[in-house]
């Protein structure tokens, strides 16, 4: 009977050993980050810094949301403006092409 590869399988058990360490450390860093980034402070239960920076940009994206609907509600209304204007015009226009033809088929009569 052969031998078994017992140095290999020592030697893949400390890479998956030191493979398992790795993951786990880079596991306990992001839980810190969220810790910091999103739950509460331990203790006094105030929200951490980067809470507060998080709602002050959300406020300020909130501000410039509303001043662009701003903007876009007076872009319709410039816009409707213009078109009842044209309208006005091309009826302007049409009354006036009327009034011509009126005007040159009695004088050619």
């Amino acid at each position: 009977m052969d031998r078994l590869p017992l140095p290999e399988w020592q030697e893949a058990l400390e890479r998956m050993e030191t493979s398992l360490k790795a993951a786990e450390k880079a596991l306990c860093r992001s839980e810190e980050r969220y810790e910091l980034g999103w739950a509460p402070s331990a203790g006094d239960g105030e929200f951490p810094i980067a809470w507060e920076r998080l709602e002050s940009r959300w406020a300020a994206w909130n501000q410039r949301l509303e001043q662009a609907e701003q903007t876009v509600h007076e872009a319709e209304r410039e816009l409707h403006a213009a078109t009842n204007s044209l309208e006005s015009w091309r009826k302007r226009f049409a009354d006036w092409q009327q009034l011509l033809q009126q005007q040159q088929s009695e004088s050619a009569r």
